[in-house]
């Protein structure tokens, strides 16, 4: 009896989880960031996204998903001179389930430390509303943004 409850419990955790690996691969209506998580403070001591403690950590790389067909685009805007956003350099990953990756600036390697930012993920329907574009004063028509993601830049 003990060793039939015990297998019903496992096969239900593994159910469980089989669940939560699939929810992350289903396609998404409107952009998502994954990483880096609102509110992270960036390159707190031993933060693996950074180099050595004694290096400014400017650049990192942030995760998402974008709507299948659009073309995604990174957008950081420091909180110092909103509502001026920076379009990032283009994506530089992307699954067939709409997984993006990308690096992000936040700020320059002399410039931002102790500053928050805000990183937004746009989806477009043409390439061209944000291809040649390296600043932007709000998010252009054609183009879906994700939930923003503030982040603190400690160094």
């Amino acid at each position: 009896m003990r060793l039939e409850r015990l297998t019903t419990i496992v096969v239900a955790m593994i159910a469980l989880c089989d669940c939560a690996v699939r929810a992350d691969d289903r396609p998404v209506d409107r952009p998502v960031i994954d990483f880096p998580a609102n509110g992270q403070h960036i390159g707190e001591p031993k933060d693996p996204l950074c180099p050595p403690e004694n290096q400014p950590c400017f650049r990192i790389e942030a995760e998402g998903r974008a709507p299948k067909g659009t073309f995604p685009f990174f957008a950081v805007e420091p909180m110092e001179v909103a509502p001026k956003m920076f379009i990032q350099p283009r994506i530089h990953a992307a699954g067939p389930n709409g997984a993006v990756a990308g690096t992000v600036y936040l700020g320059e390697e002399d410039n931002g430390a102790k500053q928050y930012f805000k990183i937004y993920l746009l989806a477009c329907d043409d390439e061209s509303l944000l291809d040649k574009r390296r600043t932007i004063l709000r998010v252009p028509k054609g183009c879906a943004v994700s939930e923003v993601v503030r982040v603190y830049r400690v160094r």
